[in-house]
């Protein structure tokens, strides 16, 4: 039978080893607790980071909006079916090589200048349409990604300084047990005053449909006083070419060019 003395020790020594074992729990001392802390700060880590895809789509919507106002500019355009081709027999193009051709928008007198509305739907939002999913690349830039993508639908429009396009490009991603839907709708702004200068090469279009010879010198010199580079100059088959250059806004770095050509009789 203990003594009294004995009870009392085992008491303490209880009471010592009960204590350590609590400080070396709040401590993190103890490796079966701990463990499984650990692995869900690993799992929140890995969690699949969606807005990768949203800044691609982004990216790309911005990128092809500028290229798709650049071509209109420079060449007329660059979409199939050619619009400008749907409306004339004859190719209605002044060719320098096999990439560089400028369209006519008036060919001997006759009118073939499309409609604004044509030129937003036919050449712009087309352009859009079917080149974003060629920019995104079946999403191969985010492969850890299980992407389904559906046809992107554009709408554009024109303000006074802009070119607005409102683009709608449904995406579902899945990583995991995880899936979400990305956007689906995006907008992308071109600063350039395409609606004026459409209205420049209508009035252009309209003087050369009246009288091809006629270079209206004057108007041209009007519209040089709202910060524009309006210049004609011949080229042979009977064609002047005219460019109109944005002062005030830039693509990639460089003024913005609009050209069209003309085919005297």
């Amino acid at each position: 039978m203990m003594k009294k003395g004995q009870v009392s020790f085992f008491l303490i020594l209880g009471i010592l080893f009960l204590f350590s074992v609590m400080l070396l729990y709040f401590n993190g001392g103890i490796k079966f607790w701990t463990s499984e802390t650990k692995g869900e700060a690993v799992t929140t880590e890995t969690a699949p980071r969606f807005e990768a895809i949203q800044k691609l789509i982004e990216s790309c919507v911005d990128q092809t909006a500028r290229l798709a106002v650049f071509y209109l500019g420079f060449i007329g355009g660059d979409v199939t079916p050619d619009p400008w081709t749907a409306q004339f027999l004859q190719a209605p193009y002044f060719i320098y090589d096999r990439l560089y051709k400028i369209p006519y928008y008036v060919y001997e007198s006759k009118i073939l200048m499309l409609s604004d509305d044509q030129i937003k739907a036919d050449i712009l939002a087309r352009y859009m349409d079917s080149n974003l999913p060629k920019c995104t690349d079946g999403f191969k830039a985010v492969s850890y990604f299980v992407v389904r993508e559906e046809l992107p639908s554009t709408i554009v429009t024109l303000t006074d300084a802009e070119v607005v396009f409102s683009v709608h490009y449904p995406i579902y991603a899945t990583k995991g047990d995880r899936s979400e839907k990305i956007g689906p709708d995006y907008t992308s702004h071109v600063w350039v005053r395409l609606k004026e200068i459409l209205a420049i090469a209508r009035k252009i279009t309209q003087f050369a449909g009246e009288d091809d010879r006629l270079i209206q010198w004057d108007f041209m010199t009007d519209v040089t006083k709202k910060h524009y580079n309006i210049t004609a100059y011949t080229e042979k088959d009977k064609t002047i070419i005219y460019r109109i250059i944005d002062l005030n806004n830039t693509i990639d770095n460089e003024p913005y060019k609009y050209q069209f050509g003309v085919r005297i009789k």
